[in-house]
C-alpha cells in the first residue's frame, strides 16, 4: 500500500455543501464551518508539504527547514516490546527480523490473546507509554506489544504523517504476519493506536489476510488523512471488527463521518472537559486531542463507574435534540462486545442525553 503523491482536492462547490451539511453541531464554542476551513487547510499544508519532502527526497536534496530524517523509516527503526504477566516490568524486545523460532522462545503465548499499542507522534515508550501495560496487565492476561517507532516520531510533523505514518502501519502489519507464521491466531490479536498510532493500526490492518480480529484506534490521525479515501486512512474494512473513538474531530484527528463498526464520540467530540479555557482553535485541537489518551487508559481500568458509558443515537442531530436510545447503553472498554454497531455519545460531564450519568 503506498499513499499517493498527489490527490484529487474538492472543489469549492463540494466544500461548500459538505460544509453545510457535515452532520453535525459544534455548539457555541467552535463555529463548525471555521473548524472544516482549518482542517482542510492542515490538510492542504501537509499535502504539500509531502510532496516537496518527496521531490526533495527523489532529488536527493537536502531540506534542512524541515527536520527529516536521513531516510525514510525502516523495519529496523521499529522495536516491538513484549510484555507478559511473566515479565510485566523487563520486556522482551522483539524485532521484524526475528525468526519464528526466536519469537516463540520469548515469553509469548499464542493461546492468548496479543495486544498491540502504538503510540502516537512526539511520544515514546517511557514518557507514559509504558502505562498502558500497568493498566492492562492487572486486569487481562494477555501478551502486550508495545511498538516504539521513537526515533521517527519526532521528527517534522508533516514529514511523520504523510510520509512515516503509511510507511509504519506497512512494517507492523509485516511484524503481525510474521507472527502468525510463527503461530499466532489472526483473530486473536488486538491492534490499538492513539492519534498517528491510531492511524498506523488501520494501515496496518490493510497488509494483513486473513484479517486481525480487532482494531481500537483513539482519535486517529486527521492532517494528511481528513480527505483521504478509505484505501489511505483507517476504515471499518481493515479488521474484523473496528472501534473509532473520536475527541477532537476536524481539527488534529479525523471528520465524525470516518467511522468503524462501532463509533463512539466524546463530549460532542471538539471540545473537552479539560480544555475550556483554551483560547486558540489550535490550542483547543491539542489539548482535547492528547485528553483522548486519558479516555484510552481509562478504557484499559474496567472501573466500572458511569463516566464512560455510551448512548447509541442515530446522528449528532439526534444527540443535540436528546433523541437517542437510553436502553442502548455500554460501558466503554477497551474490548467492548464485537456485536455492537453504529454511533455512541459519551458525555463525562452531564447528563445529556441520559439523566443518570455520573459527573467526574
Amino acid at each position: 500500500m503506498k499513499m499517493n503523491s498527489l490527490l484529487l482536492f474538492p472543489s469549492t462547490l463540494c466544500l461548500s455543501l459538505i460544509v453545510n451539511t457535515y452532520g453535525y453541531v459544534y455548539g457555541p464554542v467552535v463555529d463548525r464551518k471555521i473548524l472544516y476551513d482549518e482542517q482542510y487547510t492542515t490538510f492542504i499544508t501537509c499535502q504539500t508539504a509531502a510532496t516537496v519532502i518527496r521531490t526533495a527526497l527523489k532529488l536527493n536534496i537536502p531540506l534542512e527547514s524541515f527536520e527529516i530524517p536521513p531516510r525514510p523509516i525502516m523495519d529496523e527503526d521499529v522495536t516491538y516490546y513484549l510484555f507478559t504477566r511473566k515479565n510485566s516490568n523487563t520486556p522482551d524486545i522483539l524485532r521484524s527480523s526475528d525468526s519464528a523460532g526466536k519469537i516463540k522462545s520469548s515469553n509469548i503465548n499464542f493461546k492468548k490473546e496479543t495486544v498491540f499499542y502504538i503510540h502516537g507522534y512526539n511520544q515514546t515508550i517511557y514518557n507514559g507509554v509504558s502505562n498502558f501495560t500497568k493498566f492492562l496487565l492487572p486486569k487481562k492476561d494477555v501478551n502486550v506489544i508495545i511498538v516504539n517507532w521513537d526515533s521517527y516520531a519526532t521528527f517534522n510533523l508533516e514529514y511523520s504523517r504523510s510520509i512515516t505514518v503509511p510507511r509504519l502501519g506497512e512494517i507492523v502489519g509485516r511484524f503481525v504476519k510474521n507472527l502468525i507464521n510463527a503461530g499466532a491466531n489472526p483473530k486473536n490479536i488486538h491492534l490499538i493506536g492513539f492519534s498517528a498510532g491510531g492511524e498506523a493500526v488501520g494501515l496496518a490492518g490493510k497488509t494483513i489476510n486473513p484479517r486481525v480480529g480487532r482494531i481500537s484506534a483513539f482519535d486517529p490521525e486527521g492532517s494528511c488523512f481528513n480527505f483521504a479515501p478509505s484505501t489511505q486512512r483507517i476504515s471499518k474494512t481493515d479488521a474484523d471488527f473496528v472501534q473509532i473513538v473520536h475527541c477532537s474531530v476536524g481539527i488534529r484527528a479525523l471528520p465524525p463521518y470516518i467511522m468503524g463498526d462501532v463509533t463512539f464520540i466524546m463530549n460532542g467530540g471538539v471540545l473537552q472537559p479539560n480544555c475550556v479555557n483554551e483560547t486558540s482553535i489550535m490550542d483547543l485541537g491539542d489539548c482535547s486531542h492528547a485528553q483522548c489518551e486519558t479516555f484510552l487508559y481509562e478504557t484499559l481500568t474496567f472501573k466500572g463507574n458511569k463516566s464512560l458509558v455510551g448512548t447509541k443515537c442515530g446522528s449528532f442531530l439526534n444527540y443535540d435534540l436528546n433523541q437517542c436510545d437510553c436502553q442502548d447503553r455500554v460501558q466503554l472498554t477497551y474490548d467492548i462486545p464485537t456485536s455492537l454497531e453504529g454511533l455512541y455519545f459519551i458525555n463525562t460531564v452531564s447528563n445529556k442525553p441520559c439523566g443518570d450519568q455520573k459527573k467526574v
